[in-house]
Protein backbone atom coordinates (compact mmCIF):
# COMPACT_ATOMS: atom_id res chain seq x y z
CA UNK A 1 0.00 0.00 0.00
CA UNK A 2 1.09 3.55 -0.64
CA UNK A 3 1.42 6.01 2.28
CA UNK A 4 -1.72 7.84 1.14
CA UNK A 5 -3.85 4.70 1.17
CA UNK A 6 -2.42 3.69 4.55
CA UNK A 7 -3.35 7.03 6.12
CA UNK A 8 -6.85 6.92 4.60
CA UNK A 9 -7.36 3.42 6.02
CA UNK A 10 -6.10 4.56 9.42
CA UNK A 11 -8.54 7.47 9.48
CA UNK A 12 -11.41 5.20 8.37
CA UNK A 13 -10.65 2.65 11.11
CA UNK A 14 -10.37 5.38 13.75
CA UNK A 15 -13.74 6.76 12.65
CA UNK A 16 -15.28 3.28 12.85
CA UNK A 17 -13.88 2.72 16.34
CA UNK A 18 -15.05 6.17 17.44
CA UNK A 19 -18.53 5.53 16.09
CA UNK A 20 -18.66 2.16 17.84
CA UNK A 21 -17.70 3.69 21.17
CA UNK A 22 -20.39 6.36 20.70
CA UNK A 23 -22.98 3.69 19.81
CA UNK A 24 -22.10 1.67 22.91
CA UNK A 25 -22.43 4.74 25.12
CA UNK A 26 -25.76 5.59 23.50
CA UNK A 27 -27.05 2.05 24.08
CA UNK A 28 -26.05 2.20 27.74
CA UNK A 29 -27.81 5.56 28.08
CA UNK A 30 -30.96 4.16 26.43
CA UNK A 31 -30.94 1.14 28.75
CA UNK A 32 -30.50 3.39 31.74
CA UNK A 33 -27.80 1.17 33.19
CA UNK A 34 -24.21 0.37 32.21
CA UNK A 35 -24.42 -3.42 31.97
CA UNK A 36 -27.16 -5.36 30.11
CA UNK A 37 -29.77 -7.25 32.08
CA UNK A 38 -31.03 -9.74 29.49
CA UNK A 39 -29.41 -12.12 26.99
CA UNK A 40 -30.36 -10.06 23.94
CA UNK A 41 -28.63 -6.98 25.30
CA UNK A 42 -25.59 -9.06 26.26
CA UNK A 43 -25.33 -10.45 22.70
CA UNK A 44 -25.49 -6.94 21.30
CA UNK A 45 -22.80 -5.76 23.72
CA UNK A 46 -20.62 -8.75 22.85
CA UNK A 47 -20.94 -7.86 19.15
CA UNK A 48 -19.98 -4.25 19.87
CA UNK A 49 -16.93 -5.32 21.88
CA UNK A 50 -15.89 -7.73 19.11
CA UNK A 51 -16.10 -4.87 16.59
CA UNK A 52 -13.89 -2.74 18.83
CA UNK A 53 -11.35 -5.54 19.20
CA UNK A 54 -11.23 -6.05 15.42
CA UNK A 55 -10.75 -2.31 14.92
CA UNK A 56 -7.94 -2.22 17.50
CA UNK A 57 -6.25 -5.23 15.88
CA UNK A 58 -6.50 -3.58 12.46
CA UNK A 59 -4.92 -0.38 13.82
CA UNK A 60 -2.06 -2.33 15.42
CA UNK A 61 -1.47 -4.30 12.22
CA UNK A 62 -1.48 -1.11 10.16
CA UNK A 63 0.94 0.51 12.58
CA UNK A 64 3.35 -2.43 12.69
CA UNK A 65 3.27 -3.51 9.04
CA UNK A 66 2.85 -0.19 7.23
CA UNK A 67 3.19 3.02 9.25
CA UNK A 68 6.34 1.99 11.14
CA UNK A 69 8.15 0.74 8.00
CA UNK A 70 7.24 3.92 6.13
CA UNK A 71 8.54 5.97 9.05
CA UNK A 72 11.83 4.07 9.00
CA UNK A 73 12.22 4.60 5.26
CA UNK A 74 11.64 8.33 5.63
CA UNK A 75 14.66 8.45 7.96
CA UNK A 76 16.99 7.39 5.14
CA UNK A 77 19.28 10.03 3.70
CA UNK A 78 21.43 9.85 0.57
CA UNK A 79 24.49 8.61 2.44
CA UNK A 80 22.46 5.76 3.92
CA UNK A 81 21.22 4.73 0.50
CA UNK A 82 24.62 4.90 -1.19
CA UNK A 83 26.22 2.93 1.66
CA UNK A 84 24.01 -0.12 1.13
CA UNK A 85 26.34 -3.01 0.34
CA UNK A 86 25.43 -6.49 -0.83
CA UNK A 87 26.87 -9.75 -2.04
CA UNK A 88 25.90 -10.32 -5.67
CA UNK A 89 24.35 -13.79 -5.74
CA UNK A 90 25.38 -14.33 -9.35
CA UNK A 91 29.07 -13.36 -9.11
CA UNK A 92 29.76 -13.45 -5.38
CA UNK A 93 31.22 -9.94 -5.62
CA UNK A 94 30.69 -7.31 -2.94
CA UNK A 95 28.85 -4.31 -4.42
CA UNK A 96 27.32 -1.06 -3.18
CA UNK A 97 24.51 1.11 -4.50
CA UNK A 98 27.09 3.85 -5.10
CA UNK A 99 27.91 1.90 -8.30
CA UNK A 100 24.63 3.15 -9.70
CA UNK A 101 25.23 6.79 -8.85
CA UNK A 102 23.62 9.06 -11.47
CA UNK A 103 21.14 6.31 -12.37
CA UNK A 104 17.71 5.33 -11.10
CA UNK A 105 17.34 2.21 -8.97
CA UNK A 106 14.24 0.17 -8.22
CA UNK A 107 15.28 -1.51 -4.98
CA UNK A 108 13.16 -4.44 -3.84
CA UNK A 109 13.65 -5.91 -0.36
CA UNK A 110 12.30 -9.43 -0.30
CA UNK A 111 12.60 -12.86 1.33
CA UNK A 112 12.19 -16.44 0.18
CA UNK A 113 9.77 -17.12 3.07
CA UNK A 114 7.42 -14.38 1.80
CA UNK A 115 4.80 -15.64 -0.73
CA UNK A 116 3.92 -12.11 -2.02
CA UNK A 117 7.64 -11.52 -2.62
CA UNK A 118 7.95 -14.66 -4.69
CA UNK A 119 4.83 -13.77 -6.67
CA UNK A 120 6.08 -10.33 -7.65
CA UNK A 121 9.55 -11.49 -8.73
CA UNK A 122 8.47 -12.29 -12.32
CA UNK A 123 7.13 -8.73 -12.65
CA UNK A 124 10.43 -7.28 -11.43
CA UNK A 125 12.29 -9.57 -13.81
CA UNK A 126 10.27 -8.40 -16.82
CA UNK A 127 10.66 -4.72 -15.95
CA UNK A 128 14.37 -5.23 -15.30
CA UNK A 129 14.83 -6.72 -18.77
CA UNK A 130 13.17 -3.67 -20.33
CA UNK A 131 15.26 -1.17 -18.42
CA UNK A 132 18.14 0.71 -20.03
CA UNK A 133 21.17 -0.03 -17.79
CA UNK A 134 22.51 3.44 -18.47
CA UNK A 135 19.33 4.95 -17.01
CA UNK A 136 17.81 2.53 -14.49
CA UNK A 137 18.22 -0.89 -12.94
CA UNK A 138 16.26 -3.27 -10.74
CA UNK A 139 17.95 -4.78 -7.69
CA UNK A 140 16.38 -7.35 -5.34
CA UNK A 141 18.04 -7.78 -1.94
CA UNK A 142 17.35 -10.06 1.02
CA UNK A 143 18.68 -10.15 4.58
CA UNK A 144 18.66 -13.95 4.53
CA UNK A 145 21.79 -16.08 4.46
CA UNK A 146 23.51 -16.18 1.04
CA UNK A 147 23.13 -19.98 0.95
CA UNK A 148 19.34 -19.64 1.19
CA UNK A 149 19.17 -17.20 -1.72
CA UNK A 150 21.63 -19.25 -3.78
CA UNK A 151 19.49 -22.36 -3.28
CA UNK A 152 16.35 -20.45 -4.26
CA UNK A 153 17.94 -19.10 -7.43
CA UNK A 154 18.94 -22.59 -8.53
CA UNK A 155 15.25 -23.45 -8.80
CA UNK A 156 14.14 -19.96 -9.88
CA UNK A 157 16.90 -18.47 -12.05
CA UNK A 158 16.66 -14.72 -12.66
CA UNK A 159 18.62 -12.27 -14.77
CA UNK A 160 18.06 -9.22 -12.60
CA UNK A 161 20.59 -8.30 -9.94
CA UNK A 162 19.85 -10.34 -6.80
CA UNK A 163 21.89 -10.27 -3.63
CA UNK A 164 22.07 -10.43 0.15
CA UNK A 165 22.79 -7.46 2.37
CA UNK A 166 26.37 -7.05 3.55
CA UNK A 167 25.72 -3.61 5.00
CA UNK A 168 22.28 -2.22 5.64
CA UNK A 169 21.22 1.09 7.23
CA UNK A 170 19.60 0.78 10.65
CA UNK A 171 16.38 2.28 9.25
CA UNK A 172 16.03 -0.58 6.77
CA UNK A 173 17.17 -3.34 9.12
CA UNK A 174 14.38 -2.30 11.52
CA UNK A 175 11.74 -3.17 8.92
CA UNK A 176 10.39 -6.69 9.32
CA UNK A 177 7.70 -6.36 6.65
CA UNK A 178 8.29 -7.88 3.21
CA UNK A 179 8.27 -6.97 0.41
CA UNK A 180 9.33 -3.33 0.43
CA UNK A 181 10.11 -1.48 -2.80
CA UNK A 182 11.92 1.84 -3.16
CA UNK A 183 12.40 4.07 -6.17
CA UNK A 184 15.74 5.84 -5.79
CA UNK A 185 16.61 8.79 -8.00
CA UNK A 186 20.07 9.53 -9.46
CA UNK A 187 20.85 11.74 -6.44
CA UNK A 188 20.31 8.86 -4.04
CA UNK A 189 16.96 10.08 -2.74
CA UNK A 190 14.05 7.73 -2.06
CA UNK A 191 11.28 9.38 -4.09
CA UNK A 192 8.69 6.57 -3.94
CA UNK A 193 8.08 3.74 -1.50
CA UNK A 194 5.54 0.96 -1.22
CA UNK A 195 4.90 -1.77 1.31
CA UNK A 196 3.55 -5.00 -0.11
CA UNK A 197 3.66 -6.73 -3.48
CA UNK A 198 3.02 -4.95 -6.77
CA UNK A 199 2.50 -6.05 -10.35
CA UNK A 200 4.29 -5.47 -13.61
CA UNK A 201 2.25 -2.37 -14.52
CA UNK A 202 3.17 -0.68 -11.25
CA UNK A 203 6.92 -1.23 -11.64
CA UNK A 204 6.68 -0.29 -15.31
CA UNK A 205 5.29 3.05 -14.13
CA UNK A 206 8.39 3.55 -12.01
CA UNK A 207 10.58 2.61 -14.97
CA UNK A 208 8.72 5.07 -17.21
CA UNK A 209 9.26 7.76 -14.60
CA UNK A 210 13.00 7.13 -14.66
CA UNK A 211 13.02 7.32 -18.45
CA UNK A 212 11.02 10.55 -18.43
CA UNK A 213 13.42 12.10 -15.91
CA UNK A 214 16.72 10.78 -17.19
CA UNK A 215 19.69 12.99 -16.48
Amino acid sequence: MTPTIVHILRIAILMLVGYQVWAMARSAHTRGHLLPKDSREWRRLAGDILTLLIGAFALLTLQRNYLQPIGHIEQLDRRDVRSIAFRDSRTGALRTLSEWESRWVILNIWATWCPPCRREMPALEKVGKRSNPAVATVIALSDEAPSIIDAYLKGHPMELTVGTFAQIPDALSAIGTRPVSLLIDPEGRVVEKVIGARGEAFFQGWLDRSNDNRQ
